[in-house]
């Protein structure tokens, strides 16, 4: 499933876009908030933000199978599986994506002992946000350009539902993270030692979470992969 996935991401036009967008989001917005008055560590931003869309960005991985999703009903594709494997497909391309403009960022800045507690606030930003991506997508996968479409095309009302979801489960992630990212900013940045055990509890509450996540929304997607199919096919 992981190896599949993966391939979409180097060769759908769909996907490349996406990948496209993950790269130069991070960029204007850290330099548009430099310029605007927010200073060096405005920087942090953009790859705080990138990590809190990856996540998300599973909710319309269904969608983009389009009708393609039969095979996975008719041989009965476990959902778990399904889940993980899309979640894998992602992290390898985009979880570098986000190490490499978080490096940049501690680099431009200086802060370098802002680097253990940096990691913390991505890591769980990332887990968190694919866990809740993981069950909105097995809810309600949305809509997205069909295949061999142009990778920009939009979906009337559907594609303003996908939108609205997606925007949902970057709030959700955000929120689901605050046991990490509020001990972090009252604490965690001017000591080494919270630094480090925050980056302990991001993993293992991300962690939790993530599996919580795959295996509920696993199981979701065996019981409905027929109303599943219909809805990603229309």
């Amino acid at each position: 499933m992981a190896a599949r996935c993966a391939r979409y991401w180097r060769r759908d036009p769909r996907y490349l876009a996406s990948v496209v967008s993950f790269v130069v989001l991070p960029i204007m917005i850290g330099v548009s908030t430099s310029v605007g008055g927010g200073g060096g560590d405005a920087f942090f931003v953009g790859p705080l933000i990138l990590a809190a869309l990856t996540g998300p960005g599973l909710t319309s991985d269904l969608a983009y199978d389009s009708s393609a999703l039969w095979t996975h009903v008719v041989t009965g594709v476990p959902g778990r599986a399904d889940r993980v494997g899309r979640a894998l497909a992602m992290g390898v391309v985009i979880v570098p994506l986000v190490m490499i403009t978080a490096v940049v960022a501690l680099a431009v800045t200086g802060r370098w002992e802002w680097a253990p507690g940096y990691l913390a606030a991505l890591v769980c930003l990332v887990l968190v946000g694919m866990g809740v991506g993981l069950v909105t997508g097995s809810v309600q996968p949305g809509q997205a350009p069909p295949p061999g479409s142009s990778p920009f095309a939009t979906g009337g009302s559907g594609g303003l539902l996908t939108v609205a979801i997606f925007a949902g489960g970057v709030v959700a992630a955000g929120l689901l993270s605050l046991p990490v990212l509020v001990p972090l900013a009252v604490w965690g940045l001017d000591s080494l030692p919270v630094q480090l055990l925050l980056l302990v509890v991001a993993v293992a509450w991300g962690g939790l979470l993530f599996r919580l996540a795959a295996t509920w929304s696993g199981h979701r997607l065996e019981r409905h992969w027929p109303e599943l199919l219909a809805r990603v096919s229309n």
